[in-house]
């Protein structure tokens, strides 16, 4: 079995056909045909079905695309890591949940090394918790950050230690609602749950959805499904749909990613919003590279600190 084979696999289950497989990969596509082939006799298995239409992953082949899905990523990560230390640099990998303050507080972080680091090359990437946890404990991530609700605490401690994972809590808080400082709700020092049925919710579409409310809000939450919301996955547009739909709001941590005052948005507190959430910095106990991932934490923990003293509530 080689590598190439693996990649051949991946590029035809993705792309539907042999034909496509060989334009992506830019290789010849008796090659590829040939060489899945030479796979399927040394294995014994039937990889794909093969059809007028082109080519569709059999069941065992659905457990072997897993499998060198896995081994191909983790073959790049090793070639990436160490041509980076071959150049000079240094690979740092940075797995967390989407939170408000994770890239301000990486690039903080990195503005500590100043000239002359000899070249930190970091790879920052969003998962939802169990993806974040699976990322640092099989080492596709150094650091993780995850955000867990007082009700999950226990069960996610225990996972931490099953994986042999160390964690740091960085804060503790309530949800709280971000609003236009137009809006007259942003006047108020406390925002009830009724008083936002008339305005359009913005959903990060990378949560659970159905339970997200349940679980880092109020257990007796309940999205009236005559409210408009709209779900979406990229920080940056959920930003620009609270600037462009007239009354409209956003459950966020009292972490703020942006400048309110410069966006024209406010962060208000929500006794509605009674459930605890801690906000993690995760890492392996035993890792390689010590160092960068002790500076880490601690530049987490004290960018957090820092604008913890900054709000307003």
């Amino acid at each position: 079995m080689k590598l190439q084979q693996l990649e051949h696999v991946i590029a035809i289950a993705r792309e539907g056909s042999i034909t496509a497989a060989a334009k992506r990969l830019h290789h010849a596509q008796p090659n590829i045909s040939l060489s899945v082939k030479e796979l399927e006799e040394e294995l014994g298995t039937q990889i794909f079905w093969r059809n007028s239409s082109g080519m569709s992953l059999t069941p065992e082949g659905e457990k072997f695309l897993t499998g060198a899905e896995e081994i191909v990523t983790r073959m790049k990560q090793l070639e990436e890591e160490y041509i980076d230390k071959k150049k000079g640099g240094t690979s740092f990998r940075v797995s967390a949940v989407s939170s408000c303050c994770i890239a301000p507080a990486v690039g903080v972080w990195l503005n500590s090394f100043g000239d002359g680091s000899g070249g930190i090359h970091l790879d920052l990437s969003e998962g939802e918790i169990n993806q974040v946890i699976d990322s640092v404990s099989s080492g596709k991530a150094d650091v993780g950050v995850i955000r867990v609700p007082e009700g999950q605490y226990n069960f996610f401690g225990r996972k931490l230690e099953e994986k042999r994972l160390s964690g740091e809590i960085l804060a503790e808080f309530n949800m709280c609602v971000l609003i236009k400082s137009s809006d007259p709700l942003s006047e108020l020092d406390d925002i009830k749950a009724e008083q936002l049925t008339d305005h359009t919710e913005i959903v990060n579409s990378a949560d659970d959805v159905k339970n997200f409310g349940r679980n880092f809000i109020n257990k007796n939450f309940v999205r009236d499904p005559a409210q408009n919301t709209v779900y979406v996955r990229d920080r940056g547009s959920r930003v620009k749909m609270l600037d462009v739909i007239e009354k409209s709001y956003m459950w966020v941590s009292p972490y703020p990613y942006i400048d309110c005052n410069f966006a024209g948005l406010v962060l208000k507190r929500s006794s509605y919003a009674d459930i605890k959430v801690r906000d993690m910095v995760i890492w392996r106990e035993k890792r390689a590279d010590s160092r960068l991932t002790e500076s880490f934490v601690k530049s987490l923990t004290d960018y957090y600190s820092e604008i913890s003293e900054r709000r307003d509530f």
